[in-house]
């Protein structure tokens, strides 16, 4: 809606299974994680306009970083 750009890293996605696996949970415990990670971006979004890139890593995923947005860099130049 935003037509923003959002990446998870392997590491990521393998901290959000971790999280799962211990909390024994299925496919809906992975529903409730994945959404937990998001609800940060769905209120930034608006504030920080179109185009935004975020990234989500293991740390983002374990509480060690907080999400920003990543400047994009597909249309600088060297």
């Amino acid at each position: 809606m935003e037509n923003a750009e959002l990446h998870f890293t392997d590491e990521a996605l393998r901290a959000v299974a971790r999280k799962a696996i211990k909390k024994q949970t299925g496919a809906r415990g992975l529903r409730s994680i994945i959404e937990g990670l998001m609800l940060d971006i769905m209120f930034e979004l608006p504030d920080h306009g179109a185009g935004q890139r975020y990234v989500i890593t293991e740390d983002v995923v374990e509480g060690r970083a907080k999400l920003f947005p990543l400047q994009d860099t597909k249309n600088k130049s060297a």
